[in-house]
């Protein structure tokens, strides 16, 4: 659960050490008289009830002429006079009301480190300084949005714009509707491999299996159509045609590493160009920037290979790439090096999904992935999400949010 600071935070802490029976509508229209005095005061600025309930749920933002206070020119002398007298006539116990601000604060996911530092640093010991304490929690909670929009799918909102979320990667690159743009990492092999191997191939070492990622980003991609230019009277033929190809990817991939003066490192077996762990190729559609980054290669029975040292030099080599040409997009980013173990328990033999498939837990693989993001966050122009799959094992999850949990402790001990 995240904790959030806004105006109804503030307010509800007020309530909590009130010295009568509190009411939400009297304490905030109170607070804004005392503020505006009584010779400006009239009934445009009196909140009704209905307002005021939204206002406490946080479905609405506050008035305009409540956001304008923190802008008047004599806004700190004002507040200052105000708030003296109203917290002294109806607070019982200000210290306990400083107690429960500074801790909403300092625990807050939507407040800068800059507000929280200034409460930090601020003295309590005078009267005159816990006064000045609750001024200027409440100048923040006037500042910022009283309105939650919060993504429920999101398990952690981490420092320098990184966060984890739970849900489908490809719901993020293959929406029609949204009018930003996105970048979608895809995890593939080092040869860019564009065929997928499926049932019917009866292969017994398939190179691109339809289950993971790679396969079902290829799939996507190749069920795209648009329509047809206007048949002849008598053509049979279907009225959409593909928009991508196994050949026609092949050569986006192929011309955009050219672009960017990529050689190949070798070949396969099979005569086919291998490139560095980390190389990205980069395939546009409609309003999705597609990184395909390299994160394994392929070994003599097509097992897709990688380790924790691959993983770190991809996402190091992702961070600089998206530094360089992000442009300030939100990135996407899914577990790595996880192979299908992110469907299955820890307890379950891997051994059952291929003869000798090796990878990390995801876990293993968001530690990796967030240690080697933090260590690099002046790389981090944009927003970088780690997307967990919704349909993840829950005992997998649970690591997750375990490792976490212990993460948070160690930031608020810093």
């Amino acid at each position: 659960m995240f904790i959030f600071y806004t105006f109804a935070c503030f307010i509800r802490s007020l309530m909590d050490n009130w010295n009568v029976q509190p009411y939400q509508e009297k304490i905030i229209n109170s607070l804004f008289k005392a503020y505006i005095g009584d010779k400006n005061y009239n009934d445009s600025y009196y909140l009704q009830p209905e307002t005021v309930s939204k206002v406490m749920k946080n479905s609405i933002n506050l008035p305009n002429f409540v956001k304008g206070i923190t802008s008047d020119e004599d806004y700190d002398t004002k507040i200052y006079s105000a708030m003296y007298n109203f917290i002294l006539e109806n607070i019982n116990s200000i210290d306990n009301l400083i107690d429960e601000l500074k801790s909403a604060i300092l625990e807050a996911e939507n407040l800068s480190e800059t507000e929280k530092e200034t409460i930090k640093n601020l003295k309590t010991e005078k009267k005159e300084d816990k006064i000045n304490f609750i001024c200027e929690a409440f100048r923040i909670a006037l500042k910022n949005d009283n309105k939650l929009k919060i993504d429920h799918n999101l398990i952690w909102r981490g420092k320098n714009s990184v966060n984890a979320i739970i849900g489908d990667l490809f719901s993020y690159g293959f929406n029609k509707r949204r009018e930003c743009k996105n970048i979608v990492v895809i995890p593939v092999d080092t040869s860019f491999e564009t065929h997928i191997t499926t049932k019917l191939e009866k292969e017994k070492y398939p190179l691109v299996s339809e289950k993971t990622i790679h396969g079902k980003f290829l799939s996507r991609m190749y069920k795209i159509t648009v329509k047809k230019e206007p048949l002849l009277k008598n053509d049979t033929e279907s009225k959409r045609k593909r928009c991508y190809t196994e050949e026609g990817i092949k050569n986006l991939i192929e011309n955009n590493l050219k672009e960017q003066g990529i050689e190949p490192s070798g070949n396969n077996s099979k005569n086919k160009p291998l490139y560095p762990i980390g190389t990205i190729a980069v395939i546009y559609h409609l309003n999705t920037i597609f990184y395909l980054l390299a994160i394994s290669e392929f070994d003599e029975n097509n097992n897709a290979q990688s380790n924790e040292k691959n993983i770190k030099i991809a996402i190091e080599n992702l961070l600089e790439f998206y530094d360089k040409k992000g442009q300030g997009y939100s990135l996407y980013l899914p577990l790595i090096g996880t192979g299908l173990s992110r469907v299955r328990s820890s307890s379950e033999k891997i051994s059952k999904m291929s003869p000798s498939i090796v990878c990390l837990s995801p876990k293993e693989s968001f530690e990796c992935i967030l240690s080697t993001i933090m260590e690099k966050t002046d790389k981090i122009l944009g927003e970088i999400n780690i997307v967990i799959w919704k349909e993840i094992h829950p005992e997998h999850l649970e690591e997750i949010n375990l490792f976490l949990n212990t993460l948070r402790k160690s930031e608020k001990l810093k």
